[in-house]
């Protein structure tokens, strides 16, 4: 199991060295700013990703559908954030993890794309 805690001042693009190592992304407050690269869905081995309380701004890419094995997110407190998380994601995340809290508190997203929650 490789996890990596990376301290970035802005959203980069990772290496593809990256791709099929990470299991957890853990960024929270880096003051990250910018759109959440559509790169990141090739992290095929990604289970927790971590990006609360930065700047980022626009939407989550739907391509971010094709983490299988993501298993909880959080990216609340991202207010320039907007549009739906991808419907994937409902099915994968456990049914006590806070979705409302951890997605979407402090954010402009409304819930999983294709449903009212």
């Amino acid at each position: 199991m490789y996890i990596f805690f990376l301290a970035l001042p802005k959203l980069l693009t990772l290496p593809c060295l990256f791709s099929c190592l990470p299991v957890c992304l853990h960024l929270p407050g880096m003051q990250l700013s910018g759109q959440l690269p559509d790169s990141y869905s090739s992290l095929s081995n990604l289970r927790t990703l971590v990006l609360n309380n930065n700047s980022l701004s626009l939407s989550v890419p739907p391509s971010w559908g094709q983490l299988g094995k993501l298993s909880a997110a959080y990216l609340y407190n991202n207010g320039e954030l907007q549009g739906c998380l991808p419907f994937e994601w409902k099915a994968r995340f456990a049914s006590d993890f806070d979705v409302a809290y951890y997605l979407l508190e402090g954010t402009g997203l409304t819930g999983f794309c294709g449903t009212t929650s």
